[in-house]
């Protein structure tokens, strides 16, 4: 029968064992260290790197282990003191940086003291925690000389210690203004009262660019004291501030103590107000940085104290501040001699104003000119405050029609849905410009709800352009219409007897292009009403697709009304660019239907710019006809250039000959600039 083990032998065993599995391991990583650092020992630059990424991820499995990284550790300080290459020190120096403990320093301190290795070494004490580091820093800062100097110096600031005060003091006096300049720089990250005394002195003793370099570090070691004494920041803050003629030094002083008072600070900024342009610009900037709950009446006051440019600022940080408390001052503003002041106003109420100022700002938009008018349309369309669109709808019953067209243009702009019940009633008013603006604002607010009434509108206009505008929103309302959408525009068209109704209403439907619509396009062609002939044509002159090109060719080949020939040839063009399936050939011969129809120059010319935008050498051949004819000549050059920049590939003599043809006849600068880059491109 096999013994039991009694309870503490059987602890006694596990310890043991996982004291040997802990041996075994770290036995097994410090072989495969030492194994990777005879590899690396040889090391150069330019060579390969699987050791050297082998042995970084065998550092990362260590981290865990502190008897691993202390076996790894010893025997990287034993490979710093081989004759190793630089290269696998510099390598070994960065994982210390990682894993180091005060048992590197002394090898690395060797190496700190040797020009070609200390920057090696800086780079690993950098970031190796302990006094053990600062000592031997500090050390060998006396020891040091030139650039060794300055990098142990930068280390110090670097790691901000605090003990290194006084022999930086010392340095920063050094006639080597480098080491004196870094010197200045680390005390400024060290950044203890101590430090800061040591600046304040030397700002009093340096001059030129080490003055300034003084005065950067002593107000960044005020940055660095304001979380934990900002009695000492502030006072290094008020001595630069007011006693120092740097004004970047006064600018960051000013910032600091803006950034320590918080709202305390409303008095300081005030008085910068009354400074030179410099710091009243930098005070204005530094508003956004006060809290929140600041009062900031007492720079409100200042606003009409300021030079106009100074208001233009205060006004624009006010307005960013969303600064309620600056409402009155602002309504003051808008009325401004100063259009710049006025537009910063302006912009500034879109965001601290209410429903109160629709009415001023519709004004200022209707009686003004240029930029004020622009700005103050874009405030009233920006105004986001609660009532503000009900006021906008209840304004629109204003007796200035002005001021009326306003309101219902920010309707529009606003996307007020609920204003279009009144829209459709402005959409009546006497007023033309009123009229107008309701029909732009109900092509985005209409639904197919209203579409009957607006059928009604477009019909009972009595202004074409405005009626024009009507009709592009019957387009945009049927657009939103599942189905049929010109069903009832057709029904409407078909029963409206008067014609320039009946015109606007076939025009919608060319914008349409519904295929349902085509029946009545044609049964208007054929209409013996010349008038209704022309309404047809212009109306499938803007169709969405080709379907009635046929149609429009037919009425210019046969019409005996000149009018008509030309509206029928120039819709004919134009959806001849449409068909995109259509090859380049087979649009070229149905140009020149056109233009053996076209009798007038300015159809032909339409035609030769139709024809430009071909990839063809017979189009080249057509255009380059024209070339002679003094009526259509810098169409054709133009056209003949484009051309044969697509296709001088193709038949590269034909197009140098058409290419110089051109260029002796030309005086179109962009005509001879691309007939060259063609020649060119043929050349190289």
């Amino acid at each position: 029968m096999k013994k039991r083990l009694n309870f503490s032998a059987y602890v006694l065993l596990i310890c043991v064992s996982v004291f040997a599995a802990s041996a075994v391991f770290s036995q097994t990583t410090t072989e495969k260290v030492n194994a990777l650092l005879k590899d690396i020992q040889t090391y150069d630059f330019g060579q390969s790197r699987a050791a050297l990424s082998e042995f970084s991820d065998l550092m990362k499995n260590v981290l865990d282990s502190n008897a691993d990284k202390a076996a790894a550790e010893k025997s990287m300080i034993s490979f710093l003191e081989t004759d190793a290459t630089f290269a696998g020190k510099q390598f070994v120096c960065k994982q210390l940086s990682i894993i180091g403990t005060s048992e590197s320093v002394p090898v690395l301190s060797k190496l700190l003291v040797n020009s070609e290795t200390s920057d090696i070494a800086l780079y690993a004490l950098e970031r190796i925690p302990g006094t053990a580091v600062d000592d031997a820093l500090l050390a060998a800062l006396g020891k040091s000389k030139g650039n060794v100097k300055v990098g142990i110096i930068n280390t110090l600031g670097q790691r901000k210690t605090a003990s290194a005060v006084k022999s930086l003091g010392k340095t920063a006096a050094d006639k080597n203004a480098e080491i004196a300049g870094s010197s200045l720089a680390a005390l400024g990250k060290i950044a203890t009262t101590d430090a800061a005394d040591a600046l304040a002195k030397a700002v009093k003793k340096s001059k030129g660019n080490l003055k300034a370099l003084a005065l950067d570090a002593w107000l960044q070691s005020a940055d660095g004291l304001a979380a934990k004494n900002k009695d000492a920041a502030m006072k290094i803050y008020e001595s630069v501030y007011e006693n120092e003629k740097s004004t970047p030094a006064r600018i960051a002083a000013l910032r600091g103590m803006v950034a320590v008072k918080g709202a305390g600070a409303v008095d300081v900024l005030v008085k910068a107000l009354d400074k030179d342009v410099a710091i009243q610009t930098a005070a204005i900037g530094l508003v956004k940085e006060l809290p929140a709950t600041s009062n900031l009446k007492p720079l409100i006051a200042k606003l009409d104290k300021l030079s106009e440019m100074g208001q233009v600022r205060l006004l624009t940080a006010l307005a960013d501040r969303r600064e309620v408390a600056a409402k009155t001052a602002v309504l003051s503003a808008v009325k401004a001699n100063d259009e710049q002041v006025k537009i910063a106003a302006l912009k500034a109420l879109s965001r601290i104003g209410d429903d109160s100022d629709v009415d001023l700002l519709a004004e200022i938009a209707a009686n003004s000119s240029a930029d004020v008018k622009e700005t103050a349309q874009l405030s009233l369309d920006r105004l986001d405050a609660p009532a503000v669109d009900k006021k906008i709808i209840s304004s629109m019953n204003a007796s200035d029609s002005k001021v009326k067209a306003e309101l219902v243009r920010s309707a529009g702009a606003r996307n007020i849905l609920s204003a279009t019940d009144m829209l459709l009633k402005t959409a009546k008013d006497n007023d033309r410009v009123v009229r107008r603006e309701a029909f732009k604002a109900l092509a985005t607010l209409s639904t197919p709800d209203n579409f009957d009434e607006l059928i009604n509108l477009t019909v009972n206009e009595e202004n074409n352009t405005i009626r024009q505008e009507a009709v592009k929103t019957l387009v945009a309302v049927a657009l939103k219409i599942d189905g049929d959408r010109g069903e009832k525009i057709r029904k409407a068209a078909e029963k409206e007897k008067e014609i320039e109704a009946k015109s606007a209403l076939l025009q919608a439907l060319g914008r349409l292009g519904d295929q349902q619509s085509l029946t009545l396009m044609r049964k208007n062609l054929n209409s013996e009403n010349v008038e209704l002939q022309k309404a047809a044509v212009r109306a499938l002159a803007l169709w969405t697709d080709t379907s009635p090109i046929d149609d429009l060719l037919s009425i210019a080949k046969t019409t005996d009304n000149g009018t008509v020939k030309i509206l029928a040839l120039r819709g004919y063009v134009d959806l001849l660019k449409l068909d995109s399936n259509r090859n380049d050939e087979e649009s070229l011969v149905l140009y020149k239907v056109a233009m053996d129809l076209a009798t007038e120059v300015s159809e032909q010319r339409m035609v030769l710019s139709g024809v430009s935008d071909l990839r063809s050498i017979n189009a080249l051949t057509m255009v380059a006809s024209y070339l002679g004819d003094e009526n259509l000549k810098r169409e054709a050059e133009v056209a003949a250039t484009e051309i044969g920049n697509r296709v001088y590939q193709l038949d590269p003599d034909y197009v140098t000959e058409i290419m110089n043809k051109v260029l002796k006849q030309t005086d179109n600068d962009s005509v001879i600039n691309t007939a060259n880059k063609v020649l060119q491109k043929i050349n190289s």
